[in-house]
């Protein structure tokens, strides 16, 4: 079976509140079905998938395919530039975030990707691979934040924020390249994964909760507290607990999971070399923590292992035409907070690891500018796969959308996108040999409209509007030519040296957004814990061009305190606009003047030329 090559991104707005007076709204890109996973906690192989050996995995098997996906940060935006691996073979994302890695050879049972960058813990996605095929996934960095220091020779305790905590005792760790002794300062970062957040857990952990079990058999995990670590010397070189020495780790256990947590479960750590997790001791409950002892650090679980058995059906419409990128969402029938979820393929097939011996629910969704169920069924599975069959359920009538890409001199182009806006969702179509192929399901509203990019001649065309409408719908030929899609934000502070953040390169994130009335943001945010400058600003007076605009709440970490702080203007600042694009266009402009930190009160001059796309 073929795995859809489409990236499907649903751009939802967030707010972060960064002074007591006024917010600063943050626009927060994500992946569709974000909404879905709200009930959808445990991961069902986020693309698609053959069945696995629900025992004793055999990972010697290997196969090869080709691998595509999506990195997103914290926040669910792009990032560019990072390294994904995969086997022997490695890329870097682009602007959007996206990558791929053809003729690898990884294990059949459990192939991943390994997922690098600057400020982050690596990031790591397990999946089933389909020989001569290709396998989508999607992985959201986790912010490599230090939450305090020990020192190495007395030992001590760091806290995170939200509870969890590290232990190490004296002259516990070694310096990881050399095994030599270390007796500096122990920087310790960390990140607790909020459970309780089911979608920012579920894209967030490594691996896709398989794991091997002190028998060897293969276990879908039930987690309890998982948690990030990794340590640190004073010259920034990685450290590690020392042989013979253990140090402790407490996670608080999620309040919708106290009053079933048991006095004892398995202890996993993630397998770095085979991208499952693996069983290692046992972690002790003490009041609503999970309490353990760990001989390395990176990723750690407290989780019961549930056995698991293969998984598949096929989605048609009532004309009985197979329907790709469908959301599904399995569920355990007495509780709809665990569940497993992937969308189908091109053959309309879903297939991977459920739970055995559980009475669980098959949901069906349509994603026509929102969520709606279509189709549920309950069943019961055993110790013996489960095949539903074809399912026909009210999906509507199929939507096709094909289109040749042309730059300025009218030549196909190999690396772009076709961006296509369906009832309020964003979908990016990559140009494939010049061409897009995309399917769907049609929707009440298909008023749409199209943009195609051409990365690689740093050119975009214009935005075109048209109705889409059941069956074959031909775009004909697009250029992607006219308009440059090179993006920045430049600003300098007490007249020092300017900074230039270029999309991709020097930001993690870098868009425009406008609310449809008056105010508009543009923001980019670095990668928490790494002092990397940013500027985010917002600014009123709707879409018109010249000086009818103003800005009165500036976050930057480009000033002396070298903070993420809010800077307000003693009087609003003019914002003179000299590019406003539609959505997929850029918003361009530039202002200046004076400015207090809200913290320490002191004065700064700031200047800001800007051109961001619009999302």
């Amino acid at each position: 079976m073929l795995i859809p090559r489409r990236l499907v991104h649903l751009y939802l707005i967030g707010i972060k509140q960064i002074i007591m007076r006024k917010i600063l709204r943050y626009i927060i890109p994500a992946v569709l079905c974000i909404c879905l996973l709200n009930a959808c906690k445990k991961s069902f192989n986020e693309q698609q998938s053959v069945p696995i050996t629900p025992e004793t995995p055999d990972l010697s098997v290997e196969i090869k395919q080709n691998v595509t996906g999506y990195i997103s940060n914290e926040n669910g935006a792009p990032v560019a530039n990072a390294i994904v691996i995969a086997g022997s073979k490695s890329t870097t994302t682009d602007q959007q975030g996206h990558f791929v890695i053809n003729d690898v050879t990884l294990s059949k049972t459990a192939g991943f990707i390994k997922v690098s960058n600057p400020g982050y813990f690596d990031g790591y996605r397990t999946f089933v691979g389909i020989a001569n095929q290709e396998t989508f996934v999607k992985v959201q960095l986790v912010p490599k934040t230090e939450i305090g220091t020990i020192n190495a020779a007395s030992g001590g305790t760091v806290n995170t924020p939200d509870g969890a905590s590290v232990v190490l005792p004296s002259n516990a760790v070694v310096i990881a390249a050399t095994n030599a002794a270390y007796s500096g300062n122990i920087h310790v970062a960390a990140h607790l994964y909020n459970q309780a957040d089911i979608n920012q857990f579920s894209k967030m952990m490594p691996g896709d909760l398989r794991g091997t079990d002190s028998a060897a058999q293969l276990r879908i995990l039930k987690s309890y507290g998982m948690l990030a670590v990794e340590l640190t010397g004073d010259a920034g070189e990685l450290l590690q607990i020392a042989t013979g020495k253990e140090a402790t780790i407490t996670t608080p256990i999620p309040s919708t999971l106290v009053a079933d947590a048991p006095a004892n479960i398995p202890l996993w750590s993630f397998d770095v070399t085979k991208g499952l997790w693996k069983q290692e001791g046992t972690t002790t409950k003490n009041g609503n923590s999970y309490t353990g002892n760990v001989k390395h650090f990176s990723f750690w679980d407290g989780a019961t292992g549930t056995p698991v058995v293969n998984f598949t059906a096929q989605i048609v419409n009532s004309a009985m035409q197979a329907i790709g990128n469908i959301f599904i969402c399995i569920r355990r029938a007495d509780d709809p907070n665990i569940g497993t979820s992937a969308f189908t393929n091109n053959q309309g097939t879903v297939s991977g690891a459920v739970l055995a011996n559980t009475e669980l629910v098959l949901q069906v969704y349509t994603l026509c500018g929102g969520t709606s169920l279509v189709y549920s069924q309950n069943f019961t599975t055993t110790n013996s796969d489960v095949d539903m069959g074809t399912i026909s359920a009210n999906l509507g009538d199929l939507v096709t959308v094909t289109g040749r890409v042309v730059d300025c001199n009218n030549v196909p182009i190999t690396d772009g996108w076709v961006l296509l806006w369906i009832a309020n969702v964003t979908w990016h179509m990559p140009v494939v040999n010049g061409n897009i192929v995309f399917s769907t399901t049609s929707c009440s509203n298909m008023t749409s409209s199209y943009l195609a990019v051409n990365w690689g001649g740093s050119q975009q065309g214009l935005t075109q509007s048209f109705n889409l409408v059941p069956g074959a719908n031909n775009l004909g030929t697009i250029q992607a030519c006219g308009v440059s899609t090179v993006g920045f934000v430049d600003y300098s502070i007490d007249n020092g040296p300017t900074i230039h953040l270029i999309q991709p390169r020097d930001t993690q994130k870098m868009i425009a957004t406008y609310d449809g009335l008056s105010e508009t943001n543009i923001i980019t945010i670095d990668r928490d814990g790494n002092p990397v400058p940013n500027m985010s600003f917002a600014f009123n007076g709707g879409t018109s061009l010249g000086t009818g605009h103003t800005t009165d709440l500036i976050d930057s970490r480009g000033f002396p305190s070298g903070r993420a702080n809010a800077y307000a203007p003693y009087t609003p600042l003019t914002v003179t606009i000299t590019e406003f694009g539609v959505r997929g266009g850029f918003i361009a402009g530039s202002f200046e003047g004076h400015v207090q930190d809200q913290n320490d009160h002191t004065d700064h001059l700031v200047r800001c030329t800007f051109r961001v796309r619009r999302i």
